[in-house]
């Protein structure tokens, strides 16, 4: 998700909990949903730091699936329409 700006970035939580890793930039609340280097990869706005980013995972299957199944767990337990209610 390469924003300049950025709320919570729903998108990020629904790739997420299809156990894919994401790549986006550190920007308004994205930090909130994508754990660097767990879930994901956040790169600074910037076009050679998100290509650096891609071409990380793009080389490393392995990451790709460790990343996918925290991102899935993570968002399971922290951004269900249970838990959201739950912190209400």
């Amino acid at each position: 998700m390469p924003s300049l700006q950025e709320g919570q970035g729903i998108t990020l939580l629904e790739a997420q909990s299809t156990a894919k890793p994401v790549i986006a930039c550190k920007v308004g609340g994205i930090p909130e949903v994508v754990l660097n280097g767990k879930t994901g990869l956040l790169v600074e706005p910037d076009g050679l730091e998100l290509s650096k980013a891609i071409l990380k995972l793009l080389v490393n299957e392995s990451l790709i699936e460790k990343m996918g199944k925290n991102g899935r767990k993570f968002m399971c337990e922290n951004f269900t329409w249970e838990k959201c209610a739950e912190k209400c």
